[in-house]
């Protein structure tokens, strides 16, 4: 998973994540933003699931939900969880992969640490 952290022309942080796992980039950018205080509660989480003191945890955002567990992360845009109404024509394929990413527990845990430091350096 390569990524990398930039300012846009407002001067918001933004992160931009390789193919596959866009979605984390979204959701540090349009979730987390430049909030230290959630970042360090989301790492705090994580501490617990690595001494077994929970087994998981979810964090229900605006655009985009992320579920912590021992097993690791998934990153889901929530309008991925709603049903369409009308049925799709055949052969339709809806393009979701900038929706949906998973990384292991502990890869997520490094990022959120170089996010916070992306954050407090700049």
């Amino acid at each position: 998973m390569d990524y990398q952290f930039e300012r846009n022309e407002a001067n918001e942080a933004l992160a931009t994540f390789s193919a596959g796992h866009e979605a984390i980039g979204h959701f540090l950018s349009s979730e987390l933003k430049e909030d230290v205080k959630a970042c360090k509660t989301l790492l705090d989480f994580i501490s617990k699931i690595e001494e077994k003191r929970l087994f998981n945890h979810q964090y229900i955002g605006r655009n985009y939900q992320l579920k912590l567990s021992d097993l690791g992360i998934e990153v889901k845009g929530i309008a991925l969880a709603y049903e369409v109404g009308d049925p799709l024509p055949e052969g339709t394929e809806l393009y979701d992969q900038e929706q949906e990413a998973e990384c292991g527990l502990f890869d997520f845990k490094m990022l959120l640490l170089d996010w916070l430091a992306y954050l407090t350096d700049s």
